[in-house]
């Protein structure tokens, strides 16, 4: 049993408790099998029932609500009808998940997100919530869906309409009805003590508040197939410490504790109904809501299979043996691993490497009709992103002012302008902070500040200085030799560049792209200098925006350019298929007359970075 931190990003970690309703697994119906060896897929039921056999050379998905999915010889889903003879529906999918409700969110390629329904017809696309982008979700669990819009989360129900409003920085779903969030007040928040949770219903009301300073972290147990979380029907699972241990309790959504911190108590591995498998050091034991211990902690591993059955290993045991809640065994077989889709469900068993049979509830055989060489576990996606990309939301993110873009400026020198990319554009890898590594270089270059983004939009950055690190001679006589330092001239100007072999979503819309550039700098300045796929804006104070479409290249440039040295007839003719790269354009010296470092050749003295001094100075 692993424990699972809670870091409350992901949407993928959502909680499936008891209710009236059916939870995630017991929805499913049908599981992926082999007969054979190397054979084709078929579908048995949770019954022991065979659907159909050696159908799909690919493994399929399990089904829920009477569809499944396997992925294509081109990586895509499919969506297939869970038949006698399977009928495919929909499309196919780079993205999708099963069908927890009648409609279930996919993504097609350069499409955003959709809600279909069973018959595989778009019901609802999810491309903006309040003007601004969706971006991914989870999938669906008690008729909610969490969504990512504009960088912060939602959720919708199944008709897509908004039941939680997306301005949380984090936030948690918990089919018992309830959301665990924090604001987006708190998102550059590192002091936990400060933050300050809230609980809301399936509505997006707020229930409650729970103060960050009281735990350490969330608990999130494992619950089913495809589902773990916090919350519980009206608690929240918390860890804090207590004498340098970790010792974990059940807190209310009023912020009082219902199940007091128990010191023996390290972390919830699960939950079931009214049961919680808890660890205790490196054993594990099983108790209910109130605390009261059912099996003392004496399990290396031990798992929660009906509301009876329970499959525990001990110390030096490589194999799984059937327990009652009291611990008592109720099957001297040993088993490989053993699940079950729901309390009133059948039990499935690995005797062997490939030899499976099948109990009941209560741990009786049933004996399979079917030979099975292998039961399948083929998962969904858990997280399903948009594969949309909006020109809208590429030129917000950049946010092109008067000033620069992304808040680089000319009014920045060399490290300023590392420690803020590294700060706020976070590229991978980092820029390094080290003026020697940049080996007295006149540019920060394209291959050192990649893996940013606009958008869903991969674009490169140049720096252009007179100098973002200089030379300085240390030393005396023989032991003189030069260094990097940063130098303390401003920068004179930025180019990004868009090159369409970076993402898919690129092709044939490039010139779109520069479209949407031109359109944001031209509002923001005056054009002085235009061709049909280039142009030149004047923004004041020496500063100008050159902006270009070379067929496969989108550039802007931001800085003290020569207008004349921009060229923007030279794109007149371009086309998609085109790579033009013309020359670039010429940075105007600043006033008071400084140049280049580099223009002058080097001093006598000046052996290199950590160069041996000739051997006639010796």
């Amino acid at each position: 049993m692993k424990k699972i931190c809670f870091f409350l990003m992901t949407a993928a970690l959502v909680l499936t408790s008891c209710r009236k309703d059916k939870s995630v697994d017991e929805k499913v119906d049908y599981m992926p099998f082999q007969e054979t060896e190397g054979g084709n897929w078929g579908m048995i039921g949770t019954d022991g029932e065979v659907l159909f056999s050696e159908e799909f050379t690919s493994m399929p998905t399990l089904s829920v609500n009477g569809r499944f999915m396997v992925k294509n010889s081109e990586g895509l889903w499919e969506i297939y009808t869970a038949e006698k003879k399977p009928k495919k529906i929909g499309g196919e999918y780079l993205k999708a998940s099963l069908f927890f409700e009648d409609v279930a969110p996919v993504v097609a390629k350069d499409q955003p997100i959709q809600l279909i329904d069973r018959d595989g017809n778009v019901k609802v696309t999810l491309d903006k919530i309040g003007g601004k982008t969706v971006s991914e979700c989870s999938f669906f669990v008690g008729g909610r869906l969490v969504v990512k819009v504009g960088g912060l989360w939602g959720a919708v129900d199944t008709d897509g309409d908004v039941v939680v409003e997306p301005k949380y920085a984090k936030l948690q779903l918990s089919s018992s009805g309830y959301f665990f969030a924090m604001d987006k007040k708190y998102a550059e928040e590192t002091n936990q003590e400060k933050i300050v949770y809230t609980v809301l219903d399936r509505n997006g009301k707020e229930v409650g508040t729970i103060k960050g300073s009281k735990f350490k972290e969330v608990c999130i147990p494992f619950d089913s197939f495809y589902t773990s979380g916090a919350i519980f029907t009206d608690a929240v699972a918390l860890t804090t410490e207590m004498d340098g241990k970790d010792a974990t309790g059940l807190m209310g959504f009023d912020g009082e504790w219902k199940l007091k911190p128990l010191p023996k108590v390290k972390h919830f591995a699960q939950k079931y109904g009214d049961y919680l498998v808890f660890a205790s050091g490196d054993d594990y034991g099983l108790m209910d809501l109130t605390g009261e211990e059912l099996i003392r902690p004496k399990f290396k591993s031990l798992h929660i299979i009906t509301e009876n059955v329970l499959a525990g290993a001990k110390s030096g045991e490589t194999t799984w043996t059937l327990y009652d809640r009291e611990g008592e065994k109720i099957s001297q077989d040993s088993y490989i691993y053993a699940f079950s889709f729901g309390a009133d469900h059948n039990i499935f068993v690995k005797l062997g490497k490939h030899d499976w049979t099948m109990l009941n509830k209560d741990g009786d055989d049933q004996k399979l009709k079917a030979d099975i060489f292998e039961i399948g576990y083929a998962y969904p996606d858990h997280i399903i992103e948009s594969d949309y990309l909006d020109f809208d939301d590429v030129v917000s993110e950049m946010r092109i002012t008067k000033e620069g873009v992304f808040g680089l400026s000319t009014w920045l020198i060399g490290p300023e302008v590392v420690n803020y990319i590294n700060n706020n554009l976070k590229p991978t890898p980092s820029l390094s902070t080290n003026p020697s590594n940049y080996n007295g270089s006149s540019d920060i270059t394209r291959s050192m500040v990649t893996g940013l983004q606009a958008g869903k939009a991969p674009l490169n950055v140049e720096v252009n200085t007179f100098g973002l690190t200089k030379k300085e001679t240390t030393g005396s006589g023989w032991f003189r030799y030069t260094r990097d330092v940063w130098s303390d001239e401003y920068v004179k100007g930025y180019q990004y560049t868009f090159l369409r072999s970076s993402i898919s979503q690129f092709e044939g819309r490039m010139h779109e792209l520069y479209s949407k550039l031109y359109e944001a700098v031209k509002h923001i300045g005056k054009v002085v200098k235009e061709g049909k796929n280039a142009a030149v804006v004047d923004v004041g104070q020496g500063l100008v925006y050159y902006v270009s479409w070379g067929g496969q290249r989108v550039d802007l440039y931001y800085g003290f350019y020569e207008v004349e040295t921009c060229d923007v007839k030279a794109f007149d003719s371009v086309t998609e298929d085109n790579f033009l790269d013309v020359e670039r354009p010429r940075l105007t010296l600043e006033s008071n007359g400084s140049v280049s470092p580099y223009a002058a050749d080097a001093d006598d003295d000046d052996y290199g970075e950590l160069e041996s001094p000739p051997a006639e100075d010796l």
